[in-house]
């Protein structure tokens, strides 16, 4: 007996050691090597990169236009960078009521147009990088949590990375706010891991930044509140009480960005969702049929996780009709939600891998799902992409439970023993990650530049108004016919006037379609057709300021100023930063000899964007009639600058 202690006691120290040693050269677990996690990392990343690569020579294409090359604000570059954090997301763009607070994104689009105007290369870039950034970060992740089972977290974040689902993520630069918030909320996740092992304070306190971050990305990262204390109980065997002290810890940023959010917001009253945007709203009065329709919706995005095809860009009113709660639609997603939903909770206290993947969806899709709360879009691809990690997930262990399940009896050191080990399993992956990929690289390439992304929509969405209304609006910009020669002008014209009628035929109360047929036919100086037009947009809906300015220049036109005036003003009072406005208005009363007037609007329209040159040089042609010198060739100096001479 105690020659047997003398012998354990070594080997136990021996041990000991072995485990410390351990530690340092591997993740938490004990069969994979550090060197190992972090070449399959890459593995990912590279993945990702790859597909996306063509990105980098698209051009601006959608949202990217309200973000960041039409809107004052980001345009002002690095100088608007803190107005940006106490600013709703769109404010700079000719959209009233915006009610959603993302600033980080919008401030990194700043900087980005400080230093590179006009250039979609920086952002498309910054995408992809963090795009690759994400795969990589999201394995290295999910191996701290799950330990000894490395298979699981690679084919998860490669099945991840690969989805079709996320091309308008990628493709879209505006869309790095969904890249931001997920990535800061995986590398919160990791510092969370840390925090729990080896009880250091700096990594709470780093997790806790890295999540208000993503809080700051997008309003939807509140939903993964609920999912730290679910990685904690799935994956660790830390007592409830520790559970529940570092999740309460979390809620701190949580509250400091709601208080911050309502504070920055207060007073920006959207009013309900447009039924052009929300086809749920055209069955506002009627509950049933509208949680039916978002049901069946939910259904939709479970059919393109599994089969990603066919993907598009919009699926505004009325390419999604809705339905009752009778209907076979609602009824199958009602179904199939309900039976996964209610395995979670039965297999929940077993710790079910399938039943996280199930609550993990669930959580992150709820605020998008328009089953709590009716948001500003019935359906869109983009808001699939945190929550399509559970679906991922799901894949993952359902194909490691049942493909090629020989267990791992050895320490997986190396690359090529990570894939001889279960060659069945890794190929199999590597052919969905393959037909994944081709999906991705072919539908992508339609986000090249709007043009090519219109004409997608009118294909994928026939029966979407706002496809139509893109397409019929882009079409009929002169830096796209101007393009061809004048022969063909008159063709594309009509063609775009026709795809604006179609989007009015299919919803009448979409007021855009008949303001955007208001502007060309003004530019193609037919301007009775222009106000009957805008007199229609006005008929549907009064409180759009652009269309108000748009009746305002027609009146200047016609020298009917103080119809003009009126016009202006309205516009002014319904976006009290409308630049162009405040100077359309200080041009009406400077024509009319009132130079006092005038500056004082001027001044409005160069507070509100300190870039507009137009402004800066009818302020400085008023204060030179005023025989204001010095503040005369301020202004003037700076219209000259911004390319107004």
């Amino acid at each position: 007996m105690q020659i047997k202690k003398q012998q354990n006691k070594p080997v136990a120290k021996t041990s000991q050691v072995k485990s410390s040693a351990s530690v340092s050269r591997k993740i938490p677990g004990d069969l994979y090597d550090a060197k190992l996690v972090r070449m399959l990392g890459l593995i990912v990343a590279a993945v990702g990169a790859v597909i996306y690569l063509q990105t980098l020579s698209f051009d601006f294409a959608l949202d990217d236009y309200s973000a960041i090359v039409e809107n004052r604000q980001t345009k002002q570059g690095t100088a608007a960078f803190f107005e940006i954090f106490k600013s709703s997301y769109r404010f700079g763009y000719t959209i009233q009521g915006d009610e959603l607070y993302r600033p980080l994104s919008k401030a990194v689009f700043a900087v980005i147009w400080q230093f590179s105007p006009e250039n979609a290369f920086p952002g498309h870039l910054l995408n992809l990088l963090f795009y690759a950034l994400t795969g990589f970060l999201l394995f290295t992740t999910l191996c701290r949590y799950l330990k000894n089972n490395i298979y699981v977290p690679f084919i998860a974040s490669l099945l991840f990375i690969a989805h079709p689902i996320h091309s308008e993520v990628v493709a879209n630069i505006k869309s790095l706010d969904e890249i931001f918030a997920f990535f800061f909320f995986i590398l919160s996740l990791n510092f969370v891991h840390r925090y729990l092992e080896e009880n250091k304070m700096r990594d709470m306190v780093i997790a806790c930044c890295s999540f208000f971050l993503s809080l700051l990305s997008k309003e939807s990262s509140i939903t993964f509140i609920l999912i730290f204390p679910l990685f904690i109980y799935f994956f660790t065997d830390f007592e409830f009480s520790k559970n529940i002290k570092t999740s309460l810890t979390i809620l701190i940023p949580a509250i400091i960005f709601l208080i911050i959010r309502q504070q920055v917001l207060k007073g920006n009253n959207a009013g309900p969702p447009a039924v052009a945007d929300n086809s749920l709203m055209e069955v506002a009065g009627n509950f049933g049929a509208q949680r039916a329709t978002a049901v069946m919706i939910m259904g939709m995005y479970l059919k393109l996780l599994v089969f990603p095809h066919p993907l598009v860009f919009d699926y505004s009113f009325n390419e999604i009709p809705n339905v009752t709660l009778s209907d076979w639609k609602f009824l199958l997603s009602f179904a199939i939600y309900l039976t996964v939903g209610i395995y979670a909770v039965m297999t929940f206290k077993k710790k079910n891998l399938l039943a996280f993947a199930a609550l993990y969806f669930f959580i992150t899709a709820s605020v998008s799902s328009n089953i709590l709360l009716i948001i500003g879009t019935n359906m869109a691809e983009r808001l699939m992409y945190a929550p399509s990690f559970g679906f991922c997930f799901a894949i993952a262990v359902l194909l490691n439970k049942f493909i090629n399940t020989e267990a791992v009896k050895t320490t997986v050191n190396s690359i090529g023993q990570f894939f001889a080990e279960r060659k069945i399993l890794v190929s199999l992956v590597s052919v969905i990650v393959l037909l994944y990929a081709g999906k991705t690289i072919a539908y992508s390439s339609v986000w090249k530049d709007n043009m090519s992304l219109y004409e997608s929509g009118i294909t994928g969405s026939p029966n979407s108004t706002r496809t139509h209304f893109y397409l019929g609006n882009a079409i009929c910009k002169p830096d796209y016919y101007e393009k061809f020669p004048k022969a063909e002008q008159h063709k594309i014209i009509a063609r775009g006037i026709d795809e604006l009628k179609k989007s009015a035929e299919i919803y009448p109360s979409f007021s855009e379609p008949w303001g955007q047929l208001g502007v060309i036919y003004y530019k193609l100086k037919n301007l009775d057709s222009a106000m009957y037009y805008y007199n229609r947009a006005l008929q549907v809906a009064p409180y759009i300021a652009t269309i108000h300015n748009n009746v305002g220049t027609l009146y200047f036109e016609r020298k009917m100023y103080n119809e003009a005036i009126t016009a202006f003003a309205k516009a002014t009072q319904l976006d009290p930063s409308y630049s162009e406005a405040w100077c359309n208005l200080g041009s009406a009363y400077g024509t009319m000899g009132q130079l006092d007037a005038a500056i004082q609007n001027f001044l409005e329209a160069v507070k509100w964007d300190p870039n507009n040159a137009m402004a800066n040089k009818f302020l400085g042609i008023t204060y030179q009639n005023k025989g204001d010198a010095l503040n005369a060739k301020i202004y003037l100096d700076k219209a000259a600058s911004l390319g107004m001479k």
